[in-house]
């Protein structure tokens, strides 16, 4: 029963979405964003200074980068879709 409610959302979201303004697929992006020495200029060398980032933690409470200065930083970037 529950694997029926579970397609029937999933087959409501996919037939409805686009009447209520939410696109099914991404955005198209041209390709000249993906060209190889565009990345290679772009890239940010080991040891080189970062921008000073600020963010907020999970407490709210606001974080510079800077405030690691001295220590070994790893950055990630990831995209949830």
């Amino acid at each position: 029963m529950a694997n029926k409610k579970i397609f029937l959302l999933f087959l409501f979201m996919t037939i409805c979405a686009p009447m209520f303004g939410q696109a099914p697929q991404m955005e198209k992006r041209p390709m000249s964003l993906y060209d190889a020495s565009t990345f290679a200029a772009e890239y940010p060398r080991i040891g080189s200074t970062a921008p000073d980032l600020e963010m907020y933690d999970l407490d709210e409470r606001l974080v510079k980068l800077s405030s690691f200065s001295g220590k070994t930083v790893v950055l990630t970037k990831a995209g949830y879709t």
